[in-house]
């Protein structure tokens, strides 16, 4: 069984883990797509919540990827796009799945944006001070500059 952990006070900007019943609503909504798509793609879920958010240290490799991996042709023509891509970051914060939450609709910026994604680097998610694996959501966009 993979876990999904949120962490909900941080993940959607609450104060003292108070929410009005719309974000709530719009976080159970989200939740379960997340879950249905993991589910779709074979893995059973609950979800749990962490003490500290994984960090992206890879930042810079990220934004250049972006630009490695933009298919030229599209590029060429102007076409970009956003992709919001679910990651499993491992409790040593390696990327051991990439999943395509939203497409862009291009299925060649959203295999691009699965390779970028596979290249990031994570601090472990913690939770009493114990390195989990976690499954993170983040959107990846493709511009031409």
């Amino acid at each position: 069984m993979i876990r999904i952990f949120v962490r909900i006070a941080i993940a959607w900007g609450l104060a003292a883990g108070a929410a009005s019943s719309a974000t709530a609503q719009t976080r159970d909504e989200y939740v379960v797509k997340i879950q249905q798509l993991l589910a779709a793609s074979g893995y059973d879920t609950v979800v749990v919540e962490f003490d500290a958010a994984p960090v992206l240290l890879n930042r810079d490799q990220m934004l250049d990827g972006l630009q490695e991996h933009y298919p030229e042709d599209l590029k060429d023509q102007g076409i970009g796009g956003n992709i919001e891509t679910l990651l499993r970051v491992d409790s040593n914060g390696t990327i051991g799945d990439v999943l395509i939450l939203t497409s862009s609709g291009e299925s060649a910026l959203d295999q691009a944006a699965s390779r970028v994604a596979a290249d990031m680097v994570y601090s472990p998610a913690l939770r009493a001070d114990v390195p989990v694996q976690v499954w993170v959501s983040i959107w990846l966009t493709f511009e031409v500059k």
